[in-house]
């Protein structure tokens, strides 16, 4: 859910910038692409869900009470 939430955000801040920057400061033309959004918002959940199990991974083999003991 994180990481679906946080690549929403990115993206919608990411077009909202890119829309007005671009077309209004720098004069170039802006594409909305619904795919590539979506792409682009699956990706980042893919990426927080791997990295969060990375990150855990040494301590999903231990019991809860060693591991609480180690730290």
């Amino acid at each position: 859910m994180l990481g679906l939430i946080s690549g929403f955000v990115g993206l919608i801040f990411a077009n909202v910038v890119g829309r007005y920057l671009l077309l209004h400061a720098f004069h170039f033309d802006y594409n909305f692409q619904p795919l590539l959004n979506l792409a682009t918002m699956l990706s980042v959940a893919a990426l927080t869900v791997i990295a969060g199990w990375l990150a855990s991974h040494r301590v999903l083999g231990q019991k809860p009470l060693e591991v609480l003991r180690e730290e």
